[in-house]
């Protein structure tokens, strides 16, 4: 009987380890379960911050866009702008030249009649 009683007692002893070890699982399970909770909800607010960087940064990439655009339209326009403006700037040039030898063809005849106007004795009244 004694044995038996000694049977009892280490199988009962087993037990409340066995049991202990269990209490002592679940109490681990549940700081896990904790952190896995902690961990899910880092997750999510890491992704809508990334989410939200992103759309940021996708905002900003799409008014630099849009501002290239318009530079570029911009710089298009004032060449041109430019280009006519050079075009008139040289049509008036050629028009100025032609001018110029004209006049110059005129001094030159007019300079020629009055050395002529000289060579015949004319006076000075004549030629004011």
């Amino acid at each position: 009987m004694l044995h038996n009683q000694n049977t009892f007692e280490i199988k009962c002893r087993q037990i409340g380890d066995d049991i202990d070890k269990l209490n002592d699982n679940w109490d681990q399970f549940k700081v896990l379960e904790k952190k896995q909770k902690e961990l899910e909800r880092y997750k999510r607010e890491t992704l809508e911050n990334h989410k939200k960087k992103l759309t940021e940064h996708d905002d900003r990439i799409q008014s630099l866009e849009s501002s290239i655009n318009e530079l570029r339209s911009n710089n298009t326009r004032e060449h041109q702008e430019m280009l006519v403006g050079i075009h008139k700037a040289e049509t008036i040039g050629a028009r100025n030249s032609e001018q110029c030898t004209s006049l110059w063809s005129e001094c030159r005849k007019l300079g020629t009649d009055i050395a002529r106007v000289r060579d015949c004795g004319l006076t000075s009244e004549l030629l004011n």
